[in-house]
């Protein structure tokens, strides 16, 4: 009898936090509006950056709805819309923020006297980002053609850089 007393009190306070975990996924995400944004941005009032606009939270989403649907947890309708937008965008976020990282930290990789080489093609990489405006994150199509574009133009100047790298030295 206290075994199963025991059994009860561990299922109801189970259910009670993933209840309360359900509300507050629910208030977190209820003013989502990330469909209608673009997917990087270019910080030109700081330092100049990069930005991908893909929420850390889904990430977050995505690991806790893993980890509760194999403990047998049934997340609500709403949740689970969240959970496969947020896991459909998750591998165009990972690819933007390799980019993102690659375009943020290439100034530090290139050799003063080489970045006058280097500008049409960082240009060119620079312009793909400026002119996004119809890329947005509801449009899987339009997204891997602008990812693969902007992979196709980091690889032509860090292919260059590299180059020039070995002329150099």
């Amino acid at each position: 009898e206290t075994l199963s007393r025991l059994w009860n009190e561990l299922v109801e306070g189970s259910n009670e936090m993933f209840e309360s975990w359900t509300n507050s996924v629910m208030d977190q995400f209820k003013n989502l509006n990330d469909k209608n944004k673009k997917l990087l941005e270019l910080d030109v009032s700081g330092k100049g950056e990069l930005k991908v606009n893909y929420s850390i939270d889904f990430i977050s989403l995505i690991q806790q709805v893993r980890l509760l649907k194999e403990f047998g947890h049934k997340v609500s309708k709403h949740i689970e819309q969240l959970y496969t937008y947020g896991n459909n965008f998750y591998l165009y976020a990972n690819q933007l923020k390799q980019i993102a990282n690659f375009y943020n930290t290439m100034s530090t990789q290139i050799i003063d006297s080489q970045k006058g080489m280097l500008l049409s093609e960082a240009r060119e990489f620079e312009q793909l980002v400026k002119t996004q405006n119809d890329v947005l994150w509801d449009k899987p199509e339009s997204c891997t053609l602008f990812i693969n574009k902007l992979i196709k133009a980091s690889e032509k100047v860090s292919l260059k850089t590299t180059n020039f790298f070995f002329f150099h030295f």
